[in-house]
């Protein structure tokens, strides 16, 4: 849906709508009378999204015709922003090793050509993609903000538990991708462990893949830390996430 059409169809119900800083599909929601009872929520022309996940799936910059995979998609909100950046007949892969997380998914794709499996990520697929997404499961401590309980919930073993996953993932991501595509690895956290860190290690031994960052503009301008998206909610008032474009050299 055209984010003119959301807006226009918002007015109408009385809201007050503002654009979101960074994210160009974004806007924030300052008032309405019924936000989720609302007939343009029920009729799924708007969802709700931190404006750090939105750039994350920014960073993918999905063009018509490309085959992606979601490697780890619950609850299906960066899925579907790509949806709607790739347009009907896209060709979505959606994956989940989870079975009530899966049970949602499918839920909420039930009626789209989105292709959702119970897959875990870190065994091979059998196919390649041009953009793959790892959004990858982390810490979370970059949702502190929201959940200040998080803050006393993590351990150091929680950390190299988390890091070692990622690994593993990234490194099936990696396989996974096409040679000229794209592999974004997210996670919402601002820990060195399960962000640079990770991406460093990963390109010391793959010789195939560079980091590289989206295509230099004002607004990634104001997001990018060098080549990694970081943002926090110091800074730009999200939540914290990192995130990293590789892309695999053409064959």
């Amino acid at each position: 849906v055209p984010v003119d059409d959301v807006l226009k169809a918002l007015a109408a119900e009385g809201a007050d709508v503002q654009a979101c800083d960074y994210a160009p599909d974004g806007f924030t929601l300052k008032g309405h009378p019924r936000p989720f009872q609302s007939k343009s929520f029920r009729s799924g022309r708007w969802t709700v999204q931190d404006e750090g996940s939105q750039l994350v799936v920014g960073m993918l910059t999905p063009e018509p015709g490309n085959s992606v995979w979601d490697m780890c998609a619950a609850p299906g909100g960066k899925t579907h922003y790509l949806r709607d950046l790739l347009g009907e007949g896209s060709s979505i892969v959606a994956t989940d090793s989870h079975e009530v997380k899966l049970s949602e998914l499918k839920a909420r794709f039930q009626d789209t050509d989105i292709d959702v499996r119970h897959h875990d990520a870190r065994q091979p697929l059998g196919e390649e993609f041009d953009r793959v997404l790892l959004d990858a499961p982390c810490t979370a401590v970059g949702l502190i903000r929201r959940h200040p309980e998080i803050r006393w919930r993590r351990t150091k073993e929680d950390v190299s538990a988390c890091a070692a996953l990622q690994r593993t993932l990234l490194e099936s991501g990696a396989r996974h991708t096409k040679p000229g595509g794209l592999l974004v690895y997210s996670v919402c956290s601002d820990l060195t462990e399960e962000g640079s860190n990770q991406i460093e290690d990963f390109l010391k031994t793959h010789s195939d893949f560079v980091l590289e960052p989206p295509r230099s503009s004002l607004s990634w301008a104001r997001v990018l830390d060098g080549a990694y998206l970081r943002v926090d909610p110091l800074g730009q008032g999200c939540d914290a996430f990192f995130a990293a474009r590789l892309r695999r050299r053409p064959v």
